[in-house]
């Protein structure tokens, strides 16, 4: 990949292949939906290359793993962006493929696949990724098959061509982001100000350790 930074640190051939796979879906990702330049994603590459040379190894996996199940909150922030709700762990069904677990999360009871759950505490980090949420104005149908969570206002809406950047605040407060492709299927933004309902997929959704920093990933150091 043209711009990709130069690692200064030994690695096994095995770690070395992952931790370029991670760098990669980085840096697909700023330059697909944040715009970021090569000279950030270069950044972000050394400060990978730093972690695994300190003894930290994150995550091993492909970049379609990494990005869709992340198992910490530094990964959940490192590649891409996501939204991290506090929750607590209230229950646990079924088996197998089929077992998931039950998170309340301000009242809203979340369903997550076990085999997307990180941790074994009863509090944790609900993750989202931006483009996995959906919105509708209230009292408009929400075409999703998970929780919906009521009473939220759009306080940003910024139209970026492919798609468009919601800035939700939430009832409890906490603002989280809603990325939609501009189909045209909507006719328009939500306006700022708008009251929508928000929801998504179940199966899109994550769970992280509670004791974990939510910001950990998001910075440049």
């Amino acid at each position: 990949m043209a711009g990709a930074a130069n690692f200064e640190v030994d690695y096994d051939n095995g770690a070395l292949g992952h931790v370029e796979a991670a760098v990669t879906a980085a840096k697909f990702y700023e330059m697909q939906f944040l715009g970021q330049n090569e000279a950030r994603g270069g950044k972000k590459a050394r400060l990978v290359a730093h972690k695994v040379s300190g003894g930290v190894i994150e995550q091993l996996g492909t970049p379609y793993e990494l990005y869709t199940n992340p198992q910490t909150t530094f990964v959940a922030n490192f590649l891409g962006r996501s939204n991290l709700i506090k929750g607590t762990v209230v229950g646990r069904e079924g088996s197998g493929a089929d077992a998931v677990v039950k998170v309340d999360m301000h009242g809203t009871v979340a369903s997550i696949k076990a085999s997307r759950v990180h941790t074994d505490s009863n509090e944790g980090w609900i993750g989202i990724r931006p483009e996995k949420v959906l919105i509708q104005p209230e009292g408009t149908q929400l075409d999703a098959p998970g929780s919906h969570l009521p009473g939220a206002v759009v306080v940003d809406a910024s139209y970026i061509g492919v798609s468009t950047e919601y800035t939700l605040r939430m009832p409890w407060g906490q603002e989280i982001i809603c990325f939609e492709q501009n189909t045209g299927r909507r006719g328009g933004l939500v306006p700022v100000g708008t009251k929508v309902d928000v929801s998504w997929r179940p199966e899109f959704a994550f769970l992280l350790d509670s004791s974990q920093d939510a910001t950990a990933g998001t910075e440049e150091d």
